[in-house]
């Protein structure tokens, strides 16, 4: 499940870089882009301390809230999955 979690927080941070820009990828002072990991890291746990993006218009950029999501969905896959196996072995 670890792995799922990094995959999916890889793609992500991808898809926020393309959502809404400029925070991974940014130009430094000598106009060179850059990779500025720090940036999206804040990005990401920003939810936790500031109200600003559960507006409802900002929910699918919500690193805490889509996350949520997912684990849940990975546990209930894997719970329908084992249900699947004992129906079977009955």
């Amino acid at each position: 499940m670890l792995v799922e979690i990094i995959i999916f927080t890889i793609v992500f941070c991808i898809f926020v870089e393309i959502y809404v820009g400029s925070i991974l990828i940014r130009l430094d002072s000598n106009n060179q882009y850059t990779l500025n990991l720090l940036s999206m890291g804040n990005f990401l746990v920003h939810p936790l301390y500031n109200s600003f993006l559960w507006n409802p218009e900002l929910i699918i950029v919500n690193y805490p809230f889509i996350i949520l999501l997912y684990c849940l969905y990975i546990w209930l896959n894997q719970r329908i999955r084992h249900e699947e196996k004992l129906i079977d072995l009955n």
